[in-house]
């Protein structure tokens, strides 16, 4: 939903300026640390380590596709009807196929070819240099499920591909097995229910689980059933239970021989892969147990929906080795990553787990609900999000940020519009909320540890306890000369003198009896003298879409463009509206100038404004697209 943003009254500027909506088509990130509730660790250590996002690239619709990754490219699907192709490096959209109907099953790639299936049961085959059709096979009509069944299907059965031949199940109820180069039909078995989960292909045998709340065994030559296991939901009566417990969302994973799956009615099973008898269960009931067992050496790692755990269990006997609660329902399967363990929530975070012990490691706010499960290459974890984005995150970056937000109740005057609202939706997202004491002691850290921060002010007031006059040598000045980062709305700092309360004499006009834009200039280092209050419409210059932003503003003030290290926004005048003045410190820090304006004081605030300025506070930060380990 558009939103304006009111500038309040700044030097003698005669009309009100009004910043059109400045809206992000990509949310940004940030580390969220807090307690974790498993049964072992009673508080969250800090993180010695953050990832790095080295990019996000909006696709304009859900992703609930596992990426299929290969050197140079990501291939993944999409809830508007794509197959789309991004360069792995930079995540710039290649090529688009249009499936004709959303691509929520996952692609697999063999050769010269991207193989995927789409909601309405068609498998494509499509050259992965350019996106052009190969052949596609087309299942019956599809099995209609009688609610409570169906209910929060997020995934599709997607193909898997052995030697010459793709095996993929079909909402028809059939599982198919065509030639990989032509889409021919080498065989097919009826099994009466349709299947959610890509197959499990061992060396003669595959393992379909369906939504019969069955796990079929089909010789993997002929298609031949060998065995079926029944689970405990196949038997249940839904509308006593009042929701599905018999579909099996879980692709089954094989360690050794067990075969080890979970199912909607809360149990995960090892079955005997040759005889189909059960080994063992662990129940975690009446929670779903939807994402795929992760296998490592002889431990699987689960997932589970409302119980909200991630748990280890011992994969020859089931017993469970740890089990940790994050505080959000998971549907995708883990990914292991060198010593970690880390799954995507519907709460929308990435959570790091230490695949030994559970302990959590760190979390990272993707900002939509995460059902896909993620892909990884070369260490990089490559997922999407409801929300239309595609990350690449690099899982072991620099020291973690600290990113605060501040916020003085002492003042209450002529503030910039809705500084609550922003704080209240910062400290949302783990931003430390700060004081003028507490800010002072930030800044003073920072100097100490050089650790990569960056402080949103909610209120364009600077404090005497960090900026006690207008110099070079200021507390301030020191933090912004180390590195440090700010994010500011409003009158420019120093540029109105304040009371005690944050107010500013006024005449009877309403207009400031006193400006003082050369203290502003004085404490930032800046050539302010080229200041002028305009309202010229700003477009983004390729630096602010770096940065992401993607619409202007209407200018109530601006800059001759050699006065800033950075232009990220420019006039109709071809004058600086929004900008960044550099201290030496890496790219994205400084002092960052959004904008003479602030966010509407009125209640309810859109979101799509309050997640541009987080994305400006946290490029550089957190997103670090020009980090060693993104290379």
């Amino acid at each position: 939903m558009p939103i304006s943003i009111r500038a309040s009254s700044l030097l003698a500027v005669a009309v009100m300026p009004v910043r059109r909506p400045l809206v992000l088509a990509l949310l940004g990130t940030v580390l969220l640390h807090g307690p974790t509730a498993d049964r072992t660790h009673n508080e969250e250590p800090p993180a010695k380590r953050s990832p790095a996002v080295c990019w996000e690239t909006d696709i304009g619709a859900d992703v609930r596709s596992t990426p299929a990754v290969t050197a140079t490219t990501v291939y993944v699907g999409s809830g508007d009807g794509g197959l789309y192709a991004l360069n792995r490096r930079t995540g710039a959209r290649q090529w688009r196929f249009a499936a004709g109907s959303p691509v929520d099953g996952s692609p697999a790639v063999s050769g010269a070819m991207v193989y995927v299936t789409a909601r309405n049961g068609t498998v494509f085959a499509v050259r992965a240099s350019d996106g052009a059709l190969g052949w596609r096979h087309r299942s019956g009509v599809a099995i209609a499920l009688e609610p409570p069944q169906g209910n929060l299907n997020y995934m599709i059965a997607s193909p898997v591909v052995a030697d010459t031949t793709v095996y993929v199940g079909g909402p028809d109820g059939v599982v198919y097995a065509l030639d990989r180069r032509t889409g021919a039909e080498r065989w097919k078995t009826a099994l009466g229910a349709s299947t959610w989960t890509a197959p499990a292909v061992a060396e003669h045998v595959i393992y379909v689980a369906a939504n019969d709340g069955r796990l079929y065994a089909l010789d993997r030559r002929t298609g031949t059933r060998r065995w079926q296991f029944v689970t405990d939901g196949a038997t249940m009566d839904l509308k006593k239970e009042g929701y599905d417990r018999r579909s099996i969302q879980s692709t089954p994973s094989i360690a050794a021989n067990v075969i080890i799956f979970g199912s909607r009615d809360g149990t995960v099973y090892g079955v005997d892969t040759a005889t189909g008898r059960e080994r063992w269960r662990v129940s975690y009931a009446p929670s779903w147990t939807s994402g795929s067992p992760t296998i490592r050496s002889d431990t699987a790692f689960v997932t589970t929906s409302d119980a909200k755990v991630v748990a280890a269990l011992d994969a020859r006997t089931g017993r469970e080795l740890w089990r940790t609660s994050v505080g959000a329902r998971i549907f995708p399967a883990v990914n292991l990553v060198g010593g970690a363990a880390l799954i995507g929530t519907d709460g929308g975070q990435i959570v790091s787990l230490e695949a030994s012990t559970g302990r959590v490691q760190w979390r990272l706010e993707a900002g939509d609900p995460i059902q896909g499960t993620a892909a990884v290459r070369d260490g990089m974890l490559y997922f999407g999000s409801d929300g239309g984005r595609v990350f690449a995150l690099a899982q072991g970056g620099s020291a973690y940020p600290a990113l605060a937000v501040y916020w003085d109740p002492v003042f209450t005057k002529d503030l910039v519009p809705g500084g609550a609202a922003l704080r209240d939706y910062l400290a949302a997202f783990g931003y430390q909320p700060l004081d003028s004491r507490q800010l002072a002691a930030f800044f003073a850290t920072r100097l100490e540890d050089r650790r990569p921060s960056v402080v949103v002010f909610a209120q364009d007031v600077l404090p005497p306890a960090v900026a006690s006059d207008a110099s070079d040598t200021v507390l301030f000045r020191r933090y912004l000369e180390s590195g440090g980062k700010v994010v500011w709305l409003g009158n420019p700092p120093l540029a109105l003198p304040r009371d005690s309360v944050g107010g500013v004499a006024r005449d009877s006009s309403g207009y400031p009896n006193e400006v003082t834009i050369g203290r502003s200039g004085k404490v930032l280092g800046a050539r302010f003298a080229t200041m002028q209050a305009d309202e010229w419409p700003a477009t983004p210059t390729a630096r602010g879409r770096a940065w992401g932003l993607r619409t202007g503003i209407l200018a109530g003030l601006s800059l001759d463009t050699a006065a800033v290290s950075e232009v990220l926004e420019l006039t109709q005048a071809g004058r600086a509206a929004a900008w960044v003045h550099n201290y030496g410190g890496p790219p994205g820090t400084g002092f960052v100038f959004l904008g003479a304006g602030g966010i509407p004081q009125e209640l309810p605030v859109p979101l799509d404004q309050l997640p541009a300025i987080r994305r400006a506070a946290e490029y550089g930060v957190l997103r670090r697209p020009d980090a060693p380990e993104c290379r």
